[in-house]
C-alpha cells in the first residue's frame, strides 16, 4: 500500500509512492504516513515532513512517476 498520493486540482489520481517503514523512500515507520507536505511547482519537487522516521524526504514528479530524490534531518535532542 503506496503511503502518499497526489491528486489533481480536479480530484483525479496522479501518482501514488513510498510505503510505510524508515528506509529511503518510506513513510511513517509502522505508524501512519507523512503529515506535512509542501510543494515547488516550478520544479515538479515535493517534500513531505515525516514525523515518525524525523526527517524530510523530498520527491520529484514527473507525470504519474514519483521518484525518491533524498531525505534529510534526524531525531533532535531535549
Amino acid at each position: 500500500v503506496s503511503a502518499c498520493q497526489i491528486l489533481y486540482i480536479n480530484g483525479t489520481f496522479r501518482a501514488s509512492f513510498g510505503t510505510r517503514g524508515s528506509g529511503a523512500g518510506q513513510f511513517g515507520g509502522n505508524k501512519i504516513g507523512p503529515f506535512g507536505v509542501a510543494v515547488h511547482s516550478a520544479s515538479s519537487t515535493v517534500y513531505f515532513a515525516d514525523p515518525y522516521n524525523h526527517r524530510i524526504s523530498k520527491w520529484t514528479l514527473s507525470g504519474a512517476k514519483a521518484t525518491f530524490v533524498s531525505h534529510f534531518g534526524s531525531m533532535g535532542r531535549n
